[in-house]
C-alpha cells in the first residue's frame, strides 16, 4: 500500500508544477551513488548504529543514530575519522584530536598533543603520537587502554582489547583475552583491525591473518592480496564479520551475515569499514556505499540533498536525490536488497512489496523489493510507452503520459486498474484505489470503495492523496478535505482540548498518549494559521502542510486523543509524506526528517533516521 507524498513548491515555484508532479511519487534503491561535485568521500568509518565519512575537502559528515550527538561532527579540516559505539573521533590537519558523542567513560576526552593516527573502539579510543608512542583513553575495564611502552607504526582499538603493530612489524595486544584476542600470531604485518571477539591483520605479503573467537565461521579467509582489513561486530555478537578491499579494488567480506553485512556490492573501492551489523565502503569515484542493517539509518548513503520522499506500507522510506539517484532506508524491519538499479530516474514509487520507476526517458518498470530472497512482486511488466508520473498500489500501478492520459495495470479485483478516460495533471495510488486530479481541479477516484474512499466530495482541488481506506485533497481555498474510513480519526481534524485561560478561544491543544498536552495559536477560522498547500493520506493517519511550512497531523490512534505534537512539526517544511504510523518531511535545505506518533525520529532523544544534505 504505497502512501505517497506530494512535493510542494512554494508560490514562486509553481511554474515547475509538471516537474513536481513527476517527482512526487518515487521509489527506493541502494545506498551510494554519484559523489558531490568537487568534494568526494576519501574515507569512511562504520560504527554500531552510525557512520561517518571524510570528504576530500577535509570536512566530516555523519549519519544514523544520534543518541548522544555522535553524528554532530564539528567543523574544521580533518585527515581521518574513526567511529566507536556512541561516539566519534577525528584527527585534525593540525594533528590534534576532536571527539564527540557519549562521554560516559571519558572516551570523548582526547588527550592534547599532536598525533598521526587514531582508532575509536567500543567505548575507548587510542592514538599514535608522532614519536610512535600509543596513548589510549576511555573505558579500561579490561586494561584495553593500558598500552605498553614501545614504538608503534599502527594501533587499533576494539571492544575488549587493543592491538598495535611495532616498528618491527610484529603485533602486540593488551586488554581482555577471553576470546583469544591477545594471542597474536608471529610474523610481520602492515595493518591491523580489532573487532569485538576477533582481530585481523594484513601481512607484508597482503595475506589476511585472523585470530580470536571463531564461532560459526561461515567461510575461510579468502585469498589476497589485500590493501587493508576491517573487523565488525560488538559486545553482544557471538561472531564478528570481516571485510577487506583487494589490491584490485574489489571488497570481499566473510563471517556473520545475519543482515547482509557481508554482501558487498560489485565495484572498485579505496577503503572499507565493517560496523556492528552493517558495512560501508568508499568507491574510487568518491561515492559511499553501505549494506547490511539500516535500523538507525547507518547504512544510508552519504548525506544528500533530496527533492522527494515516498513511504510504502512497511517500515521504510525512500528518497529521490536532485541527481535523479534513489536511496531507500528501513526504520526497523527486514533487510531490503537493492530493487532499483543504479542510474537516474524521473519518478519512482514504492509499495509494500515492489517498486516502480520511470527512467529519464519516461519508460516504466516495476520490480520486487527482494525482501530476503522473494522476488515475486505480483505485478506484470509495465505497458510500453513514455510517462511523466507513476504511482504504485498494493497490487496495481498507474502512470500518466505527457498528455495526461492514465494507464493502469496489475490486479483488478476492485476495479483499481480500470483507469478513467480524460487528461489529468497528477495521480496517487493507495492500497487498492487511485485518485487523480484533472486540469479543471476535479478529483476522480476509482477502485476499492468499501469505506467510501473513492466517493469524492464536490469541489475544486489543487492536490490529492490516496491512503489506506481514505483519501484527502486540498481545496482551491486551501482547506484539507478527507473522505473514507475515520476509524482512527484520519479523516477528521486533530482532537483538541481547550486551553484554560483568558485566550483559550485563540488556541488549540492536543493531548498525547502519555498524558502531556501541546497547544498552538489558531487563526480567525479556528484552525492553525495559514492555508494548506499539500496533504498526504497515510495508512491510518493524515498530515497536511501549511503555507507557513508547518505541519498538522491527525488520526492514527485506535483509542484516545492523538499524540501528534505540533511543536515538533513547526518546520518550515516543503513536502510531507504519511506512512504507517510514521511521517517524513523535507526541509528547505533538502534534509529529510521522520517521526512517529509521540516521538521524534529525526532528532534527540529517539532518532530512527535522518536523511541530510550534501552527499554524492
Amino acid at each position: 500500500m504505497p502512501l505517497h507524498l506530494s512535493l510542494v513548491l512554494r508560490p514562486f515555484a509553481f511554474a515547475a508544477v509538471i516537474v513536481a508532479v513527476a517527482l512526487a511519487a518515487m521509489a527506493c534503491g541502494g545506498s551510494g551513488g554519484e559523489s558531490e561535485p568537487g568534494n568526494p568521500a576519501v574515507d569512511v568509518s562504520a560504527g554500531e548504529h552510525h557512520t561517518c565519512a571524510l570528504r576530500e575537502s577535509g570536512s566530516v559528515d555523519c549519519w544514523g543514530f544520534d543518541i548522544a550527538g555522535e553524528t554532530q561532527a564539528p567543523s574544521g579540516v580533518f585527515v581521518s575519522v574513526s567511529v566507536g559505539r556512541e561516539f566519534s573521533c577525528g584527527l585534525r590537519e593540525s594533528g590534534e584530536i576532536a571527539c564527540w558523542g557519549s562521554n560516559q567513560f571519558g572516551q570523548v576526552d582526547a588527550p592534547p598533543g599532536v598525533f598521526r593516527s587514531l582508532s575509536a573502539g567500543g567505548v575507548h579510543a587510542c592514538a599514535l603520537r608522532e614519536s610512535g608512542e600509543v596513548e589510549c583513553w576511555g573505558d579500561d575495564s579490561y586494561g584495553q587502554t593500558t598500552a605498553p611502552e614501545d614504538v608503534f607504526s599502527a594501533v587499533s582499538a576494539g571492544v575488549f582489547h587493543t592491538c598495535g603493530i611495532r616498528e618491527s612489524g610484529r603485533v602486540v595486544c593488551w586488554g581482555s583475552n577471553d576470546f583469544g584476542g591477545l594471542d597474536a600470531p608471529t610474523g610481520t604485518f602492515r595493518s591491523i583491525d580489532v573487532g569485538s571477539r576477533e582481530t585481523c591483520a594484513v601481512a607484508q605479503s597482503g595475506k589476511v591473518v585472523c585470530w580470536g573467537n571463531d564461532a560459526e565461521r561461515e567461510t575461510t579467509i579468502p585469498e589476497g592480496p589485500f590493501r587493508s582489513v576491517s573487523v565488525g561486530g560488538f559486545v553482544y555478537e557471538r561472531q564478528d564479520h570481516v571485510c577487506a578491499p583487494r589490491e584490485s579494488g574489489e571488497v570481499v567480506c566473510w563471517g556473520r551475515n545475519s543482515f547482509g553485512q557481508t554482501e558487498a556490492p560489485e565495484g572498485r573501492y579505496s577503503t572499507a569499514s565493517a560496523g556492528h551489523l552493517h558495512t560501508c565502503a568508499a568507491r574510487e569515484s568518491g561515492a559511499v556505499v553501505c549494506w547490511g542493517t539500516n535500523a538507525g539509518g547507518q547504512s544510508s548513503a552519504l548525506p544528500n540533498r533530496y527533492v522527494a520522499l515516498d513511504m510504502g506500507a512497511g517500515a521504510g522510506v525512500c528518497a529521490l536525490r536532485e541527481s535523479g539517484a534513489v536511496d531507500c532506508m528501513l526504520a526497523n524491519g527486514p533487510r531490503m536488497r537493492n530493487a532499483v538499479p543504479a542510474g537516474r530516474y524521473r519518478a519512482v514509487s514504492a509499495a509494500a512489496t515492489h517498486v516502480c520507476t520511470l527512467s529519464e526517458s519516461g519508460e516504466a518498470a516495476c520490480r520486487g523489493y527482494l525482501l530476503f530472497d522473494d522476488e515475486d512482486h505480483g505485478l506484470p511488466d509495465a505497458p510500453s510507452g513514455r510517462y511523466r508520473a507513476i504511482s504504485a498500489g498494493a497490487i496495481h500501478a498507474c502512470a500518466s503520459d505527457e498528455d495526461g492520459e492514465i494507464t493502469c495495470w496489475g490486479n483488478n479485483d476492485f476495479g483499481q486498474s480500470q483507469h478513467p478516460p480524460g487528461r489529468y495533471r497528477s495521480l496517487d495510488s493507495g492500497a487498492f484505489h487511485t485518485c487523480a486530479l484533472d486540469d479543471q481541479g476535479a478529483v476522480t477516484c476509482w477502485g476499492w470503495n468499501d469505506q467510501g474512499q473513492t466517493d469524492v466530495p464536490p469541489g475544486t482541488y489543487t492536490s490529492v492523496s490516496a491512503g489506506g481506506e481514505h483519501s484527502c485533497a486540498v481545496t482551491a481555498a486551501g482547506e484539507a478535505v478527507c473522505w473514507g474510513s475515520n476509524r482512527t480519526g484520519q479523516t477528521g481534524l486533530p482532537h483538541r482540548l481547550p486551553r484554560p485561560g483568558d485566550d483559550e478561544e485563540r488556541h488549540a491543544c492536543e493531548a498525547g498518549a502519555s498524558g502531556g498536552t501541546a497547544c498552538w495559536p489558531l487563526g480567525e477560522d479556528g484552525q492553525r494559521e495559514g492555508r494548506y498547500v499539500a496533504v498526504s493520506a497515510g495508512a491510518a493517519h493524515t498530515c497536511a502542510l501549511r503555507e507557513s511550512g508547518a505541519l498538522d497531523c491527525w488520526g492514527g490512534e485506535r483509542s484516545g486523543p492523538t499524540p501528534w505534537n505540533p511543536e515538533e512539526m513547526e518546520g518550515p517544511f516543503v513536502a510531507v509524506g504519511a506512512g504507517r504510523n510514521m511521517t517524513c518531511a523535507l526541509r528547505q535545505s533538502g534534509e529529510a526528517v521522520c517521526w512517529q506518533q509521540g516521538r521524534s525520529l529525526g532528532s534527540d532523544p529517539f532518532p530512527v533516521f535522518t536523511l541530510t544534505t550534501g552527499g554524492p
